[in-house]
């Protein structure tokens, strides 16, 4: 149970990036492919790989994310998101997000899609959210709330024009309505402590998810003693210019989680 929802987390974390300022953010984006590698402990138990097109101010998300190795024996897990946002007015809006995923040969399904105005969306879930096992969504929390895709955007928009990663944001991704905040914690020198992984300077965010419905009834984590420091993102320059999500690291009750990018 505990790896579907982490890698939920961190389809969402692993993607937040700034840049140089003479380049569109946007650009950056057209045409990138990054992966990344997870490990738990010792083992290594999943993999990412994120494909981004760009197009009049409209971008679009494609993260494949699956276990591997000894995890998969008892816990066989893949899934694949789409989502678009759009930049409107100086700000990124809501357009569509899709997770189509299989746990253990069990399809689980969500769509949302935005209306022109952003201020509707219709959506459809396979199967439906069972409210014997987790808490129910209450609707006066969905307004003005943004599918992660578009969250992480405007963080990224935070990061690069403020240097900043200081934000608030309402997320809702068809199953899961929480509250992300990040938080600026200075600069860190990373050291390759893998083949293929970064060394060099970061930048460091540390990241607070407040569940507001759709999370379990019955679980070990406790929201309200969580801290900034158990899940730190570390941002390092790739291409020269380009800063991007080089590290995650989540500490948690059942051990500690490394993500980390794959050199090309």
């Amino acid at each position: 149970m505990y790896f579907r929802r982490i890698t939920s987390c961190f389809a969402l974390a692993i993607l937040l990036i700034t840049v140089d300022p003479k380049h569109c953010l946007s650009d950056i984006f057209n045409g990138l492919e990054v992966n990344y590698q997870t490990q738990w402990g010792n083992a290594q138990i999943g993999n990412f790989k994120i494909k981004t097109e760009e197009n009049n101010n409209k971008i679009k998300f494609q993260i494949e994310s699956r276990s591997e190795g000894a995890i998969s024996i008892f816990y066989d897990y893949k899934s694949n998101v789409v989502g678009t946002s759009v930049k409107h007015n100086q700000n990124w809006h809501s357009n569509s997000y899709t997770v189509n995923s299989i746990y253990n040969n069990k399809r689980y399904y969500s769509s949302i899609r935005w209306d022109q105005n952003k201020r509707k969306f219709f959506k459809k879930i396979e199967p439906p959210i069972d409210l014997k096992k987790v808490y129910d969504i209450p609707p006066s929390t969905l307004e003005n709330a943004i599918d992660p895709i578009t969250g992480l955007m405007r963080v990224l928009d935070q990061i690069n024009y403020h240097q900043s990663c200081n934000l608030m944001l309402n997320i809702f991704d068809g199953r899961r309505r929480y509250n992300l905040e990040t938080k600026s914690l200075g600069k860190e020198f990373l050291i390759n402590d893998r083949p293929n992984s970064f060394t060099g300077q970061t930048l460091l965010c540390g990241v607070k998810i407040s569940p507001i419905g759709g999370h379990r009834l019955e679980s070990k984590w406790k929201p309200e003693t969580d801290k900034f420091s158990d899940i730190k993102i570390f941002f390092g320059v790739i291409n020269g210019s380009t800063y991007l999500p080089v590290r995650i690291v989540l500490d948690r009750w059942f051990g500690t989680i490394i993500v980390r990018m794959l050199k090309s």
